[in-house]
């Protein structure tokens, strides 16, 4: 399953990509968000190509049919790379209970002025579970879409407090 979202907000890209790059702003964004954990593991910087790896464990209940395939709370691990000189990373993302999933995509960021830029997450879901399968992916992508949602919505506030 393939989608995209996208989300705007005020402040050109370039600083917006910092709070995002920020290991406090994040470690306090995904607190204030209800994640159970979200902790950076690893992160190197060479040559300006920054990759890091996260866990995190939303913190969301899960209905049954999710717990019987990942467990009653999946965590992830994912890994981001960022290019020097682009504005954009790619992502994966690894469940902890099931190698049988797969997610990954690109986040692009572009000013549109002056004062605002728009990231564009294009995003994949591939979920190789007999019965449960698209019913699974149709879950994450829901799940995602709104953790999505949230995490612009604090990064705009973010922004805007900081003005």
């Amino acid at each position: 399953m393939d989608f995209e979202v996208e989300h705007r907000f005020s402040g050109p890209s370039e600083r917006v990509i910092a709070l995002f790059k920020d290991i406090e702003v994040q470690s306090r964004m995904h607190r204030d968000l209800g994640y159970a954990e979200w902790r950076e593991l690893e992160r190197q910087d060479r040559s300006g190509n920054l990759t890091r790896r996260i866990r995190a464990v939303p913190g969301v209940s899960v209905p049954s049919f999710v717990r019987r395939a990942l467990g009653d709370s999946p965590g992830i691990r994912e890994t981001q790379t960022w290019q020097t000189g682009e504005q954009r990373y790619i992502w994966e993302v690894c469940f902890d209970l099931s190698p049988r999933l797969r997610l990954d995509g690109t986040c692009r960021y572009e000013d549109v002025s002056a004062h605002v830029c728009r990231r564009r997450m294009e995003a994949s879901i591939e979920v190789d579970i007999p019965l449960v399968g698209k019913r699974l992916e149709a879950f994450i992508k829901e799940m995602m879409m709104r953790s999505l949602n949230e995490e612009a919505a604090w990064i705009e506030r973010e922004l805007r407090g900081a003005e």
